[in-house]
Formats: structure tokens, C-alpha cells, sequence
């Protein structure tokens, strides 16, 4: 695949560099290099093949259109939606960090402008239609025949250049007359001088501010219409430079009219003053002189030197995966991609539409995430002042969630933006905590003053009944003192209750503050948050550091990035946790995302706090820090109260069973499943390690039913893939990738979620409904989960591969314990298995079916085994390793990483021994397996741990 798209490029830029000589050979000056000779016909690659989305019309110029079937392109901070239209087409462009509010109000991130182009007549006589996006080359091409002439555009987004590039090019000269305009939508002023047009202006936070963080963009519309100069305002400029062969360009208002030209390249920069930097209050320079400086260096080259840059840019990232899942019928490759889905979401089998859906996924990431700040709910494109949900970054599973297929899917860098992201918030959520901690001691204070020493215990949040809550009742439900109700807004969940949860006020059980950070459930880029406390979501931050840390073994991104945020969120939950009278411990006053009661010890929870504290440990154990405080750790790690099975077979959502019209009933069918947080992304459950709590980890799955948001439907292909479940993570695929609501519809029965008509918009974005990107990205993640598993401490090689993909090849997707894997089954077998490291040498087992075997993975070579894991001669070498050499953070070196021996290195799971452990009420078909009595009077069934043959497990290296 590689080698095939090195041909496609040398190809396209030979003819690329043919077009851009003028006829004697010499070079072009820019101007006159961005188009083809006259008379040429117009360039391009073929309008279809298997990694290209290809329409037979344009796309609507309405909020739908934009929505549903425009098509996205961008260089990870500025980007665009295509429309490809004819007479009239809209470039709607977006810069990542344009947002209104500031660190006390939410905000919306915004659209940053249009650029309009208009070519007369334009609307008649038009034939032979085509538009398309090259996902492997990230280029959009518009294609047509007007008048006997043909006509194409190709636009691009380079982030070499950092600039967005069209190039309008005809089969014969003089063809392109029209008029081109930059447009602003909030409202600043367009200067226009020569070719060359610009917007400056500036956004306040917002115009009025409100007395609390909105909870909807509401209150960022009227701030988007407004030019402001004020102090914390964010500046931004954009400019559009227009360049031609032949013809004229001039002026016309606010608008450049081109006449007679044989091709028109525009060329796009943008950008604002936001800087991730909470000093600065994360506002920098006017970005005027940059954008500018930008337009012009991209204008001084010709276009075939932008798309060669660009090309080899956007190839080096994703051509890193080649992945074939089986042969579509050719009457389905032939069809356009709407209809396509149509035909797929009716009928299945189209294989080849499945591997596109998942690689655009990881086109998405490279267009989404690359320099500035991560990908939010809607990625990268926005086209509203008013976006859902603001468009911004939910901490309960969605901005985590966009990040899923970073290591697995061989984008590891582009995780970067993400952990920037959190680094530059923290000092914000810091000060945040810290100043709710002293108005919870400066009100004491007062009661004190005004009440005497009887008032003058000082209750941490959720202590406001300090006996453990009966079964059924919860911390929420109980009425809390006039001065610790909170001014949060009601859960959104019908089940909440009708009390609000208590106040948060982060103190100690002795009274002092807590240490570190937490987030509530919304955030933006400076340091705001809004509704409901998230407070374990600076657990599942820390996860993402953690594996990419498991998946790139640099040591120095461990000890100088990861391990001291982990370090931190641990010191924060050790001054938050809470004893129960058996001794077990709970978080306090939490919530399962968007579902049911504010309470103590909500699975959720407890099982994201199981991962912090084994990944801290074992952490803390590579870097051979802490010794004394780790064992702190692990111990409270092993007294954490675990997962638990329900008297209908299901898997606990909160610490005691509800006895509930809705809550922990087979009706359930909300769409949050945040309790199987310990099937994935944890890996505290396993069909191996636990299989009792697998399998009330499946029984709640079929209960919930397959039916959900797009984003839903992702995570539960992730849960089945982790439970070997391919079939079942298929038929998830099915309903994800089919037109919106078409799963829904095919669901029968009681259920009590209303919201579950996600899908697939027919340009392949998710729908929640509405656009929401997250559902994209985790549905790529679960198709690399099902391939391929690292978390256990073995390399599962095809650990769910679904009856619907017999043979099929992946080349290039990451392992935990910096290992890369190239995977052909045939018959639904393996056949053959390439492993790859850049790290040193590696002891690893590996397992396929119930084959297992240890092996050595040597750097520098490639170690290729069979279908029946026996090593093929001889071992290939790879001299320059896998393509995990370019992914190593930017702040890291090769010299940082440790070179310790395989053997000395620990397991990454350290799973408590079953006797420390007892977890889960067993089902019926698990009643053989070992329980301990309860206070309660239950019976928790014990971890049933499968351990490596002891000859084996001392050696392996960590995954």
C-alpha cells in the first residue's frame, strides 16, 4: 500500500511539475506556475477509488448541507467545508481557537468566515458533475462540464504552509471570469488592496456577561456580532490572496472580479491571538503580521510545490495504516457515496465502504489535531454562532473519546494537542478548586461567627449524612443544610431526583483544601467550566498520558510529563476518598454521566480511580520513584470498592442496587454506559481475568440494546471487541454506519432512551444527532480493537474478528510496549503476523485463538510468524525501524528512553489477588465461582485471575 501510494504521488507530481514549465521549459513565475498550459485538460488523480468519498451533486448551502453532506478539510487548526458548487460555491473556514469567553464564562467556539465565489452562468449547460475527497491525499476536487469545457477545483489545506489552497483550472484558456469575496461573521470591516483581501477584527468574551458559565451557546450570539477592543478581547485576521494566469483581476467594492484568466489559485490564511498559556490569560499577540506572512510565503511557491509539501505531509501520517477488510461487489464501489450508504445501511456487505468508514477516521484526527488545540465536539468545522453544546469540550467521554484511536490507529502525535490542552488548563482548575475550597472555609468561618462553636464543624461536601446511605437512598436524595444546596442546575437525567446535589466544597474530612485539580462536565480553551462536576475526569486526563506512555515507551515523556500529572490526581483523590464502615473506599458524591443521582461511590467512578491508581503504580515502579508512597497507592488502589453484579445478572451502575420504575432495570437504555468504564477503556474487567464480570458486562449490553447516540453506538463496539464479541461489535458497525435512525427504527420493546437515532450523515460525519465528531473517532478505535488487543499483558492478535470479514490485511497499527503489527487471516484465521519495535528488545506472548506463545521482538528487525505462531525464516531486518521513529513527542529524545532489559521491567496490570478483591455478586451461570459473605448480606464473587505459566510470567515486557 505504501509503495502504491508513493507511485500514485511521484505521478502526480511529475505531471504536477509538467503543467507548472511554461513551454519552453523555464519556470513559471508564481503567478503564471499556478495553472496549466493553455489548452490542457485539467489535472487530478481518478475522481473514485477506495479511499475517496465521490458525489454526483453539490452539496445544499444550508445548515443541512453544511451539516450533512459538505465535506471537511483541514491542516489541524484551520480548516474548511467544502460545498463544490457551481454558479456559487461557499468555502466556510474555521479556525480552531475562535472562541468567545474566557475563564469565567463558557462561550461558543465560532466560525470564523467565508470565502464566496461566484462564476456566471455557471448554472446552465452543465453536465459530467463530480465532487470528491482523496482521503489518502486530503484534496478536494469538484469537476464539471460546461459548454463543452471542463472545469476542476482542487483545494487543500496544507499544514506545512499553514494555508487552505483552491486552484481553478479548464481544459482550454481564458475560461474563468467571476468574482471572488472573503467574508467575516462578526461583523469586521474587509479591506481589499490589489489581489489581496483581509478582515481584521477582535471577539470580547462575551457581550453581556451573565452571573453564572451558560450551559448553552445562548449567550455567546450576541458576543459573536460584536468587534470589540476591550481588554481579554481575542483578536483575528484572515486573508485571501488571489493569483492568475492570464486575464485580469481588479477590484470591485468589497469583492476581486478575475476576467479572462486561464486558471485562479486563492490562497487562505487565518489564524487568532490565543496562546495556551494561562499567564497570558491565554491571549498573545495580534496575529495580523503572521497570517499575512503566511499568505504571502505560500503565494511566493507554485502550486505543485504547496501540493507536493502537502502531500507528503498528510502521506507520512496516513499512509502509516493500510487496512482490507474484504472485496465489495463492484456495483456498490461504483456508487456515489450517499447513495452508497443508502445501499449498505439496506443490505450490509460493502466490506470496502466499512474500511473507508474506519480510515476516515484517522483523516479526521490528522485534519482535526495536530499543532493547536485538540479536536473538539464538532472536530475542527463549525458553521453556527450558537453550536450544540457550544461546540465544545465535554470531559465525561467525548473529548477522551476523540482521542481513542491515537495510539492504536498509528497517531500517536497527534495525541499531542490533547495533552498541551490539559498542561495549559491546569493552573486554571487549580485556582479554580483552590477558591472554592477557601469560600467553604470562609463561610464556616462565618457560621462560626454568627451561630458559635456548635456550628463550627466543617462538612466536606457529600458528608452531609455521615452514615452510609440505606440501599436505594443516595447522598442526592437526602435534603442538605440551607447552606450547602447548590446553585447547580438539576441533572439532566428524568431519574435524578428532585433535590440538587450538595455544594461542592473541596476540603479534606479535617477541614483543609484538597490538593490539585478536577473539571466539571463542559470546558473551553481558557480555563472556564460549566454544569454538573466531573470530578474523575482528571483520572481519565490521565489515562491518555499514561498509555501513550504504554504505547511509545518514551521514559522521559513519563518521568517529566505524565508521571507527575498522574502523581498530582492522585494527591487530589487521597484527599477525597471516602471510608465506608467495612472499610472500603468510596468517591464522594459523584455521578454516573448524565444518568440517574448524585451519590457516593458510583461505579463510574471507582473503576476510572482503579486505573489511576495501578497505572500510578506501575508508573511509579519503571521510574524506580516513590516506593514508599506507591505502596500508599496500591493500597488504596485494593480497597477501592470494586464492580458488582445485580439480581437480574448486570453489572452495578452504583454502589447499592435501586430499587427503581427505570434505574437497574432491563428497560434501562440510556445511553450512557459509563460503568462498563472498566471493560474500555479500562481494563479492570476481562472475559480472562474476570468472567463473571464479563459476563454481567454483556448482560447489561443486551439489555441497553444497540440502538443510541452515534457516539454510543462507537463505545459499545469498543465493549464488545474487548469481550471478543466480534459478531455483536459488527452488527454495532452496521447500526453506526447506516443513515440516522435506521437502527432505532429496527429496535423493538421497552426502552427509556428517546435519544438514540444516531447514525451516519451521507458525508460520513456522525450523527448524534445532531454532528457531533466523537462517534467517528471512537468507531475506528473499536474496528483497531477488534484486531488487535494489548492491554492485558498479551498481544491478541484477531481477538474479535466477525464472521463478515473471512480474510482480510492490516498493516501498521500499534501495541502497547512500542510495538507495531501487520495482521492476514484468511478462512477468519490468521495466516500471518509481523511484529515491529523501536524500543528495546521486548519478551512478549503472544496469542491468537487458544494459541499462545512467548517471543523476542528485536529492534531493527521484523519478526514474522504463521498462522500457528511458529517463526517464519528467516527474520526480516528493518533498518530503519517502523514508523514509530517519527512519533516520539516533541519534548522527548531517543537518549530519554530506558534501555533497561525486558526482564526487569514490570507487568502493566497488577490485578489484586482474588482474597483482596471480592467484586461481584455472581449470575447463574457463574455460581461455582468463590464468594465472600457482605455486611449486606449478599455475596461478591472473587476476581478469577488466569494467570501466565510461571515460566513466562517474571519475563514479560510490559504492554
Amino acid at each position: 500500500m505504501r509503495a502504491a501510494l508513493l507511485v500514485v504521488a511521484l505521478l502526480a507530481l511529475v505531471c504536477g511539475v509538467a503543467r507548472a514549465k511554461a513551454p519552453n521549459g523555464s519556470s513559471l513565475s508564481p503567478s503564471r506556475a499556478l495553472a496549466p498550459a493553455a489548452g490542457a485538460a485539467p489535472s487530478g488523480q481518478p475522481m473514485t477509488h477506495g479511499l475517496t468519498l465521490h458525489y454526483e451533486r453539490p452539496a445544499p448551502d444550508t445548515p443541512a448541507g453544511w451539516e450533512q453532506q459538505a465535506l471537511p478539510i483541514g491542516n489541524g487548526r484551520l480548516g474548511a467545508m467544502l460545498f463544490g458548487g457551481v454558479a456559487r460555491d461557499r468555502v466556510s473556514f474555521n479556525d480552531i481557537t475562535l472562541w468567545t469567553g474566557d475563564a469565567q464564562q463558557m462561550g461558543a467556539y465560532q466560525p470564523f468566515g467565508n470565502v464566496v465565489l461566484e462564476l456566471p452562468g455557471h448554472d446552465r449547460e452543465i453536465g459530467g458533475y463530480q465532487r470528491s475527497l482523496d482521503i489518502a491525499s486530503a484534496v478536494h476536487r469538484v469537476r464539471y462540464r460546461h459548454r463543452g469545457v471542463w472545469f476542476e477545483r482542487e483545494t487543500f489545506a496544507s499544514h506545512p504552509d499553514q494555508v487552505i489552497v483552491m486552484r481553478l483550472t479548464a481544459s482550454r484558456p481564458g475560461q474563468y471570469s467571476g468574482r471572488v469575496r472573503l467574508e467575516d461573521r462578526h461583523g469586521a470591516s474587509i479591506l481589499v488592496d490589489g489581489a489581496m483581501t483581509e478582515a481584521v477584527g477582535t471577539l470580547a468574551p462575551l457581550a453581556s456577561a451573565p452571573t453564572s458559565a451558560p450551559t448553552s451557546a445562548s449567550a455567546s450570539a450576541s458576543a459573536a456580532s460584536v468587534s470589540s477592543t476591550a481588554p481579554g478581547s481575542l483578536a483575528y485576521a484572515s486573508r485571501l490572496q488571489v493569483l492568475h494566469e492570464g486575464g485580469r483581476v481588479q477590484q470591485d467594492g468589497p469583492s476581486l472580479v478575475f476576467d479572462g484568466c486561464n486558471s485562479v489559485t486563492l490562497i487562505l490564511a487565518a489564524g487568532t491571538s490565543y496562546v495556551p498559556d494561562a499567564t497570558r490569560a491565554f491571549l498573545g499577540d495580534s496575529p495580523r503580521a503572521r497570517v499575512a506572512a503566511q499568505a504571502e510565503a505560500a503565494a511566493a511557491q507554485t502550486f505543485d510545490q504547496l501540493r507536493h509539501t502537502h502531500l507528503q505531509d498528510h502521506q507520512r501520517l496516513f499512509s502509516r495504516v493500510h487496512l482490507y477488510l474484504g472485496r465489495s461487489p463492484v456495483d456498490r464501489t461504483r456508487l456515489p457515496t450517499d447513495a452508497r450508504l443508502l445501499r449498505y445501511t439496506r443490505d450490509g456487505q460493502d466490506p470496502e465502504l466499512e474500511s473507508l468508514y474506519v480510515q476516515f477516521g484517522r483523516y479526521l484526527l490528522i485534519a482535526s489535531s495536530r499543532d493547536s488545540l485538540p479536536a473538539n465536539l464538532q472536530g475542527l468545522w463549525n458553521d453556527s454562532l450558537t453550536p450544540p453544546w457550544n461546540a465544545d469540550y465535554h470531559t465525561n467521554i467525548n473529548l477522551q473519546m476523540n482521542y481513542w484511536p491515537a495510539e492504536t490507529a498509528n497517531l500517536s502525535e497527534l495525541a499531542q494537542p490533547f495533552f498541551r490542552f490539559v498542561q495549559s488548563q491546569i493552573p486554571v482548575y487549580r485556582r479554580t478548586v483552590a477558591n472554592t475550597a477557601a469560600a467553604s472555609l470562609a463561610a464556616a468561618s462565618g457560621a462560626r461567627g454568627a451561630h458559635g462553636e456548635a456550628t463550627s464543624h466543617v462538612m466536606p461536601a457529600g458528608d452531609e449524612a455521615s452514615a452510609t446511605p440505606a440501599a436505594g437512598d443516595s447522598v442526592a436524595g437526602m435534603l442538605a443544610p440551607p447552606d450547602a444546596v447548590s446553585h447547580e442546575p438539576i441533572p439532566i437525567d428524568a431519574h435524578a431526583g428532585h433535590a440538587r446535589p450538595p455544594e461542592e466544597r473541596f476540603l479534606t474530612p479535617d477541614g483543609r483544601p484538597v490538593r490539585g485539580w478536577t473539571v466539571r462536565t463542559e470546558s473551553n480553551p481558557f480555563g472556564a467550566m460549566g454544569y454538573l462536576w466531573n470530578k474523575t475526569g482528571n483520572a481519565w486526563y490521565a489515562l491518555h498520558f499514561w498509555e501513550h506512555y504504554a504505547f511509545g515507551r518514551d521514559e522521559t515523556f513519563l518521568r517529566q510529563t505524565a508521571y507527575p500529572l498522574m502523581k498530582e490526581v492522585c494527591h487530589f483523590w487521597e484527599d477525597q476518598l471516602k471510608p465506608l464502615p467495612d472499610g472500603r473506599l468510596v468517591a464522594p458524591m459523584g455521578w454516573s454521566p448524565e444518568h440517574g443521582p448524585v451519590e457516593d461511590g458510583v461505579s463510574y467512578d471507582q473503576q476510572i480511580l482503579w486505573e489511576l491508581f495501578n497505572n500510578t503504580v506501575t508508573a511509579a515502579q519503571v521510574l524506580q520513584m516513590d516506593a514508599q508512597w506507591r505502596e500508599h497507592i496500591a493500597d488504596l488502589r485494593d480497597r477501592l470498592a470494586g464492580p458488582r453484579m445485580g439480581r437480574w445478572g448486570q453489572l452495578l451502575e452504583w454502589l447499592q442496587e435501586k430499587d427503581d420504575p427505570v434505574l437497574d432495570t432491563p428497560t434501562d437504555t440510556h445511553r450512557h454506559i459509563s460503568h462498563l468504564f472498566a471493560v474500555f477503556p479500562g481494563r479492570q474487567i476481562s472475559p480472562e481475568r474476570t468472567p463473571a464480570l464479563a459476563h454481567a458486562a454483556r448482560r447489561t449490553l443486551q439489555a441497553r440494546g444497540d440502538a443510541g447516540t452515534g457516539w454510543s453506538m462507537a463505545w459499545k463496539m469498543a465493549f464488545r471487541a474487548r469481550l471478543g464479541d466480534g459478531d455483536e461489535a459488527h452488527h454495532l458497525l452496521r447500526g453506526l454506519l447506516a443513515t440516522p435512525g435506521a437502527r432505532a427504527a429496527q429496535t423493538s420493546g421497552p426502552g427509556t432512551e428517546h435519544n438514540n437515532h444516531g447514525g451516519t450523515y451521507a458525508n460520513l460525519l456522525d450523527a448524534h444527532p445532531p454532528f457531533q465528531i466523537d462517534g467517528n473517532f471512537g468507531a475506528t478505535a473499536a474496528v483497531m480493537e477488534m484486531l488487535l488487543q494489548s492491554h492485558a499483558d498479551v498481544l491478541h492478535l484477531l481477538p474479535a474478528l466477525p464472521a463478515a470479514w473471512p480474510e482480510g490485511e492490516v498493516r501498521g497499527l500499534r501495541a502497547r510496549g512500542g510495538l507495531e503489527v501487520d495482521l492476514r487471516w484468511s478462512a477468519g484465521r490468521l495466516t500471518e503476523a509481523t511484529l515491529r519495535t523501536d524500543s528495546p528488545a521486548a519478551a512478549v506472548v503472544v496469542r491468537t485463538g487458544d494459541r499462545r506463545r512467548e517471543v523476542l521482538v528485536q529492534p531493527g528487525q521484523a519478526l514474522v510468524l504463521d498462522g500457528q505462531l511458529r517463526t517464519v525464516e528467516p527474520v526480516r531486518t528493518t533498518p530503519q525501524g517502523p514508523s514509530a521513529r517519527s512519533r516520539r513527542s516533541g519534548a522527548s529524545t531517543r537518549a530519554g528512553t530506558s534501555t533497561r532489559s525486558a526482564q526487569s521491567l514490570p507487568s502493566l496490570v497488577s490485578l489484586p489477588s482474588p482474597s483482596q478483591a471480592p467484586w461481584a455478586s455472581p449470575s447463574p451461570s457463574s455460581s461455582s465461582f468463590p464468594s465472600t459473605p457482605q455486611p449486606d448480606g449478599r455475596h461478591d464473587a472473587s476476581i478469577v485471575a488466569l494467570p501466565f505459566p510461571p515460566s513466562t510470567a517474571h519475563r514479560l515486557h510490559p504492554l
